[in-house]
């Protein structure tokens, strides 16, 4: 997402378009409350901290992946690299872990704004207009 760093009680709207049996499940130290959207891999979910009340994005692997061990690599290698980047335009990433079920997940800072295929959108009509 293109976006600024939200406070703790802001976040992203629930779609009631998106559903997903998985809200409300915890995963580590977070409840997952809201499907915020879902690609080839995984899903990614607004969530909350139980003990600190920190509203988080935990972003797990689709099950049709979660039982690939290749898959669940490289989805941990996702997060460890670009939990090592440090830098203002990628999110930071500070958990990671499988729950009871052996569903893989990692979390992240939750942002909100618009998407980077909104920007497209917006830049495609802009210059078509032109």
């Amino acid at each position: 997402m293109l976006a600024t760093d939200v406070s703790s009680n802001v976040g992203p709207v629930p779609n009631p378009n998106k559903a997903s049996s998985l809200v409300g499940q915890t995963f580590g130290h977070y409840v997952l409350e809201c499907l915020v959207g879902a690609g080839g891999m995984g899903e990614v979910y607004a969530a909350r901290h139980m003990s600190l009340g920190k509203r988080v994005a935990i972003k797990v692997l689709t099950p049709a992946y979660a039982q690939h061990p290749e898959a669940i690599g490289r989805f941990y290698q996702e997060a460890r690299v670009a939990s090592d980047i440090k830098h203002p335009s990628i999110v930071d990433i500070f958990d990671f872990g499988t729950t009871t079920d052996h569903i893989a997940f990692y979390a992240m800072e939750l942002l909100s704004g618009r998407t980077i295929a909104d920007a497209i959108d917006e830049r495609a009509l802009t210059t078509a207009v032109r």
